[in-house]
């Protein structure tokens, strides 16, 4: 699905937008230091994005992705009547803060056993991607990430994690996802130095080349 213009600043224009296209709504995430993004409504986006694909609901070909800020991302999903994403904030929080859809305690998140633990690192590693690629997900990882986030407390089954794993031996840098990691703390030192030993486990007894 090829990524494309898809402007719409306006409540008019977004109301166009919906009786035209099905837009569904990825990933909620926010900016780290030294990172842009230019919204869909024209403007560049400074603290939290969304990543929406869409489809023309007569023409399948007409499809793709864009990013937008809150502000225009909650105005879609109250047309749609769509409940908000999980906000994936990496900073100064474990794996249970980054899920929330609000920001809380370390000591109250610490508590929330809401997440699988193999969910919560497979939702960390595709919004780590999502953040270091400037992709919107689609195809399998697209599945994968509506899934854990449609279900948080169910185990993901092996072939969700295999298949995470093989789309990260594409980088283009060849990097591991540690490596990816690494770069965006030498941009912005207040995020987290994330560990999937969950994810690495299942890729141990499946006997696969691990880029985690």
């Amino acid at each position: 699905m090829k990524e494309q213009a898809f402007y719409c600043r306006t409540k008019e224009r977004r109301r166009e937008l919906i009786k035209k296209y099905d837009i569904f709504p990825l990933a909620h995430l926010k900016l780290v230091n030294g990172q842009t993004k230019l919204s869909a409504a024209g403007d560049t986006i400074t603290d939290q994005y969304y990543c929406f694909t869409y489809k023309n609901r007569i023409n399948e070909n007409d499809n793709g992705s864009f990013f937008c800020g809150l502000f225009v991302a909650n105005d879609f999903l109250d047309i749609l009547n769509l409940n908000s994403l999980p906000l994936f904030n990496p900073f100064h929080s474990g794996t249970h803060n980054t899920i929330n859809k609000i920001e809380i305690n370390v000591e109250k998140s610490n508590k929330d056993n809401s997440w699988n633990a193999l969910a919560k690192e497979a939702f960390i590693a595709i919004n780590i991607l999502i953040m270091v690629w400037n992709i919107v997900p689609y195809g399998k990882l697209e599945k994968i990430l509506n899934d854990i986030v449609k279900y948080p407390k169910s185990e993901p089954y092996s072939w969700k994690i295999k298949e995470i794993n093989r789309i990260i031996g594409f980088d283009i840098s060849k990097r591991t996802l540690t490596e990816m990691i690494n770069e965006l703390i030498s941009m912005d030192k207040r995020i987290k130095q994330y560990q999937f030993p969950e994810m690495k486990k299942v890729l141990r007894n499946e006997g696969m080349d691990i880029y985690i």
